[in-house]
C-alpha cells in the first residue's frame, strides 16, 4: 500500500511538472527579446557644447569624459562648461541608455569612438594686431605703405557698401552716377574708371587727415588679456571695458561681446596668435581677418 501511495505521489509531481513546462512554451505566450542599443554617431563639439545623433529606444544618454562617466541626460547635447573641468585635454565619448518597451529589452550600447576636447585659459599679455587679410591678400600693417593699402582697400568697400544701404536705388559702381552725385565735390579730371574713382576718392580722405592717425587707429590695433578678462583698444584710445571669456578649442567665447566692440566677431587664438574675423559684412562679402600677435607679456 505504501509503495502505491509513492508511486502515485511521484506520478502526481511529474504530471505537475509536465504542465509548468507546457505552461512555459504554450504557443503565444510573450517572450523577452534582448536587443542591445547602437552607440550614438555623428559626435561632435562646437565651442563648448558636445552633440551627437540620437538613438532609436535610448532612455537618455551618459557622456564620459576621460574615465569619469557623468549624469544621464536626456537631450542630444551637453554644455560642456556646466562640468566645471580644469584646463586641459580630455576624451570625450558617448552611450546610449537602454529600457523595456513592450516585450524588448534594450541593453546599453557601447560607448562611440572618442572625440578630443581642449579646454584652456589664454595667457596674460598684449596682442598687437600684425596681418590684416581680405580679398586673398595679406597687408603687413606695421608697415606704412602696406597699412595704407589695405586701409584704402578696406574702405573703399566699406563706404559702397555703406552708401548702398543708404541709397539702394543708387548704383555707386557706375562713373556716370558717381560724377552725378559727386557734382561740384570732386575733381574727376583724370578718372575714367569706377576704381581711380574710389582710390582717388579715399585717398583724399586719407590726406585730409593725419595719415600717422590711420596708422594709429589700424596698425596699432591691440587686444589686451588679463586673469581671463579681454580688453580692446587702439593706440589712441583707452582700453574698452572688459569682458570674461572662456575659449574651448582654441574658440574664444566672450561673455559681453558688446564691451569691447566684438559683438560681430568671431575669435580663435592659436600658438599664442589671435585671430578676428568680423562678420557684419559677411553676406556682401566684405569678411576682412585681423591677426593679433603676443607682443608683450605681463
Amino acid at each position: 500500500m505504501t509503495a502505491i501511495t509513492l508511486i502515485l505521489c511521484v506520478a502526481i509531481l511529474v504530471g505537475c511538472s509536465n504542465k509548468e513546462e507546457n505552461k512555459s512554451n504554450t504557443p503565444g505566450a510573450p517572450q523577452t527579446e534582448i536587443r542591445q542599443l547602437s552607440a550614438p554617431a555623428d559626435l561632435a563639439i562646437d565651442n563648448q557644447f558636445v552633440s551627437w545623433s540620437a538613438v532609436v529606444n535610448a532612455n537618455g544618454y551618459a557622456v564620459k569624459i576621460n574615465t569619469t562617466d557623468y549624469d544621464i541626460v536626456f537631450d542630444t547635447t551637453l554644455n560642456l562648461n556646466s562640468l566645471s573641468l580644469a584646463n586641459g585635454t580630455y576624451q570625450v565619448s558617448v552611450k546610449a541608455i537602454g529600457q523595456t518597451v513592450g516585450n524588448t529589452r534594450y541593453t546599453d550600447s557601447d560607448y562611440c569612438a572618442v572625440l578630443d576636447f581642449t579646454k584652456s585659459s589664454i595667457p596674460n599679455g598684449t596682442y598687437r594686431m600684425t596681418f590684416a587679410i581680405y580679398d586673398n591678400k595679406t597687408y603687413d600693417v606695421s608697415k606704412a605703405d602696406e597699412m595704407r593699402n589695405f586701409y584704402k582697400t578696406y574702405s573703399i568697400n566699406s563706404t559702397i557698401l555703406s552708401m548702398q544701404t543708404i541709397y539702394p536705388d543708387r548704383n555707386f559702381n557706375d562713373l556716370t552716377y558717381l560724377k552725378t552725385f559727386y557734382d561740384g565735390l570732386f575733381d574727376f579730371t583724370g578718372i575714367n574708371t569706377v576704381e581711380q574713382f574710389w582710390d582717388a576718392y579715399i585717398e583724399s580722405f586719407i590726406d585730409e587727415r593725419d595719415v600717422n592717425l590711420f596708422a594709429t587707429l589700424l596698425a596699432v590695433s591691440y587686444i589686451k588679456i588679463e586673469n581671463n578678462l579681454l580688453y580692446a583698444y587702439h593706440g589712441m584710445a583707452s582700453p574698452s571695458l572688459s569682458t570674461a571669456f572662456t575659449s574651448y578649442n582654441g574658440v574664444i567665447i566672450l561673455e559681453n561681446p558688446s564691451a569691447v566692440s566684438m559683438i560681430n566677431s568671431a575669435l580663435i587664438y592659436i600658438d599664442d596668435t589671435i585671430i578676428e574675423t568680423p562678420i557684419t559684412y559677411r553676406d556682401s562679402g566684405f569678411n576682412p581677418i585681423f591677426i593679433y600677435k603676443l607682443s608683450v607679456t605681463d
